[in-house]
C-alpha cells in the first residue's frame, strides 16, 4: 500500500455491511462521511442523513469520535482501523451484510473517485 495512505473499513449504522477505503491520514470526517454518500460503482454505500440526524464516525476499538473537521490522523487512527458509523436513533440490525472496497478520500478535495474493487488489496497494496 501507498505510504501516504491509511486502510480503513467503515461499518454502515442500520445492518452488517462494510465498506474499505484508502484514505489520506489528512482526510476530515467530514470529507469520509462525503465520500461514503458517493460510494462506488456500486452505488453510494450511506444515504443522505435526515434533517437533524447527522452521521457520526468513531473508532471501535477505542469509541474516540472523529469529529467533523477532525483529520483521520488528529483522532489517532491506524492502518486497517474500523470505523462505526453512526446516527442517533438507529441500530445495526442482524441482517447479513456485504463488503465493499474501493474509495479514496482526501482531505480539500471532491468527493472521492473509486480506487479499486475487491475485497483484498493487490500485492502493491499489501505491505
Amino acid at each position: 500500500m501507498n505510504n501516504d495512505k491509511i486502510e480503513v473499513h467503515f461499518t454502515h449504522p442500520r445492518n452488517a455491511n462494510s465498506f474499505t477505503a484508502f484514505i489520506s491520514p489528512q482526510c476530515t470526517g467530514q470529507k469520509a462521511v462525503q465520500g461514503l454518500m458517493v460510494g462506488d460503482e456500486n452505488g453510494a454505500f450511506l444515504e443522505p442523513a435526515a434533517p437533524g440526524r447527522p452521521y457520526e464516525l468513531a473508532i471501535k476499538r477505542s469509541g474516540t469520535a472523529i469529529t467533523p473537521n477532525m483529520t483521520f490522523a488528529d483522532a489517532g487512527v491506524v492502518d486497517g482501523e474500523v470505523i462505526e458509523v453512526r446516527q442517533r436513533g438507529q441500530g445495526a440490525s442482524a441482517r447479513p451484510g456485504k463488503q465493499r472496497t474501493a474509495a479514496r478520500f482526501e482531505r480539500n478535495s471532491s468527493p472521492p473517485k473509486v480506487a479499486r474493487a475487491g475485497g483484498t488489496p493487490t500485492a502493491s497494496e499489501q505491505r
